[in-house]
């Protein structure tokens, strides 16, 4: 999940900003709208965020939630994943 947050920040980079959901399912991922919206029924809403491992608004957060979004979040500074994706391209 941290390689991706580098990958996104090195394809990105030239943007100001921009929004990215991870999912591990495409069912789940069809259900942003309307999760965001906030109609999915209880059981639709467990099964959207059970799918849901990741977030990234750039520039300011990148969240990897591998045990869901209702789960344990790790929080990625920005900076840190864009520093380290520059300094491993040499």
């Amino acid at each position: 999940m941290k390689y991706l947050g580098q990958t996104l920040a090195y394809e990105y980079k030239d943007k100001e900003n921009f929004q990215i959901w991870i999912y591990d399912d495409e069912k789940a991922a069809n259900m942003l709208g309307a999760a965001v919206g906030e109609t999915l029924n209880e059981k639709d809403s467990a099964y959207h965020d059970l799918h849901q491992r990741g977030w990234y608004y750039y520039p300011h957060d990148y969240k990897i939630a591998l045990e869901g979004s209702r789960g344990t979040m790790e929080q990625i500074d920005n900076r840190r994943v864009f520093e380290s994706m520059t300094s491993s391209a040499g």
